[in-house]
């Protein structure tokens, strides 16, 4: 039998305990200017106007876990994940708007929507930043507009901090302009969460990763999650509605979220 940690989207949960064992600190405010400006990553990026992907998460361990899924997204508007652990038959969506969240479990006919912070009461959390981390892409919680980066001494790689309530985020990127590792490193130095893209492949002037690797670090909570793209397509037509059936149960968000981790 199907559990709801094989419904929801495991990713989604590994995102919810990092925000939740984050404190609020205050942040200083002399943090390191970037020293150059700098106009190819917002290029890149706005080549990029939709993406469409049938993908796989797998939880490593002595029993792995696998869920296929197929993400779509249209950039900086909505993101749709929908769950389809058998034959693209769906059991559960994830439906991101730039300001709310629906979280429908078909298996249990239950669902929960609501805003960003009923996620986490210590930070904010943004549709910006899990379309980054989902993506392969850059966000900027402190609106810098990303004013140059910061260069290793061998100038084999380059990185671009950024501060935002109870975490630091560093972007790394190599030689090529591709955005390599995304790291996001509480305040108190307790918890960290780290995503590795690798497997670039070019379609078409877009260079995308085919496999990312997601690593959580908390106090009470440590996980792995790999993510494999089967295939993906770009600046295409989606749909990216989602309804409520009839007859659903609904949860708030909290209440999912404390089901997960039991």
């Amino acid at each position: 039998m199907l559990n709801r940690s094989n419904i929801i989207l495991p990713l989604f949960l590994v995102f919810c305990i990092f925000l939740a064992s984050c404190k609020t600190q205050k942040i200083a405010k002399n943090k390191e200017l970037l020293t150059e400006p700098t106009t190819i990553l917002q290029e890149y990026g706005n080549k990029i106007k939709t993406i469409q992907a049938r993908v796989e998460y797998q939880l490593p361990g002595a029993k792995p876990i696998s869920v296929k899924a197929m993400m779509r997204v249209c950039i900086d508007s909505a993101i749709v994940i929908s769950i389809q652990p058998f034959l693209s038959i769906e059991m559960g969506r994830l439906h991101f708007t730039k300001d709310s969240i629906i979280l429908i479990d078909r298996y249990h006919k239950q669902y929960a929507c609501g805003l960003y912070k009923d996620l986490s009461s210590n930070i904010s959390m943004s549709y910006e930043m899990i379309q980054a981390l989902l993506f392969n892409r850059v966000f900027d919680p402190s609106n810098k507009r990303y004013m140059g980066f910061v260069g290793s001494n061998d100038n084999m790689w380059q990185s671009w901090k950024g501060s935002v309530d109870a975490f630091d985020i560093e972007f790394l990127f190599d030689q090529g302009r591709y955005l390599r590792r995304t790291v996001l490193n509480s305040n108190d130095k307790v918890s960290y969460l780290s995503v590795e893209y690798t497997d670039f492949t070019n379609f078409t002037e877009i260079d995308y990763p085919m496999t990312a690797n997601y690593m959580l670090f908390s106090p009470t909570y440590k996980s792995t999650l790999n993510l494999y793209v089967d295939k993906v397509s770009f600046n295409t037509k989606i749909d990216l509605i989602s309804s409520i059936p009839q007859g659903y149960t609904k949860i708030t968000i909290p209440k999912l979220i404390k089901g997960l981790i039991q």
